[in-house]
């Protein structure tokens, strides 16, 4: 048990230290300040820890795992259940957020910053961190573990603690689409549709407004509450039936 920890722990400590090697060198090359810059940044640091992340799997384990890619990912049904799943999820969570202080990171304005925030970061990192990450994890540790721990480290990678929240539970939840459809196409519609909506809450300046405050009465705010708790429990026996179902091949796969 006490080797296995220190495999997990020891995987995790050399993503973050290329992780973050990569991210300072990628900004120091070719600073900031226009959108462009942002894309090229932000395009070459992903691109550089996707193939690193690669390389210290087959360095460490001597193989290189293939991230699984099945046309299944392309399912209209399953992909319109998660994008309520996700938002009933934030619904749930706002009051939480509500507490914490606004995230006040800024992006540049600009045709590019738009393109890689909502098409190019998400294939990156889910390729990054669904893919490559986990299946560096699961040579220590089972799915279910993987697709939290990889979930953690895509929270901490934004840098804050109320994206951060909002992160991990994505993160479980494309993790979550990542096994359920054994293909890494489901997550990566997911991240963009889920980045698609906060790129346009920040544009039109609702990002700091709570849901409350959106909707403006009472009355409607409880009932879409009730109703987000509702599918957020029934999207939750889903996601623990799916990673157990990954955790044990034997046990009829979940349909």
């Amino acid at each position: 048990m006490m080797k296995t920890i220190l495999r997990v722990v020891a995987d995790i400590a050399l993503f973050a230290m290329i992780y973050i090697l990569v991210s300072i060198l990628s900004g120091l090359l070719f600073g900031a300040g226009s959108d462009y810059h942002f894309m090229l940044t932000m395009l070459v640091s992903v691109a550089v820890v996707l193939v690193l992340t690669g390389a210290l799997e087959r360095i460490r384990y001597r193989i290189t795992t293939p991230i699984m890619a099945l046309r299944d990912g392309f399912d209209a049904r399953a992909i319109l259940w998660g994008v309520i799943f996700m938002v009933a999820v934030s619904v749930v969570i706002s009051p939480l957020e509500a507490l914490l202080p606004a995230d006040r990171q800024s992006l540049p304005e600009g045709g590019w910053t738009m393109l890689t925030a909502v098409v190019i970061a998400p294939i990156f990192e889910e390729l990054i961190f669904r893919g490559r990450l986990y299946n560096l994890l699961r040579h220590s540790c089972s799915p279910s573990v993987a697709v939290v721990l990889s979930a953690l480290l895509f929270a901490v990678a934004h840098g804050s603690v109320i994206v951060g929240i909002s992160a991990f539970l994505s993160g479980v939840i494309f993790g979550y689409f990542y096994l359920l459809k054994r293909s890494i196409i489901a997550p990566i519609i997911l991240h963009i549709c889920n980045n698609a909506v906060a790129y346009a809450l920040i544009v039109l300046s609702y990002q700091d407004k709570s849901l409350q405050e959106l909707i403006g009465t009472s009355n409607g705010y409880f009932v879409i509450y009730a109703a987000s708790l509702v599918v957020a429990a029934i999207g939750l026996m889903h996601l623990i039936k799916t990673l157990y179902c990954a955790d044990h091949p034997k046990t009829e796969q979940v349909e």
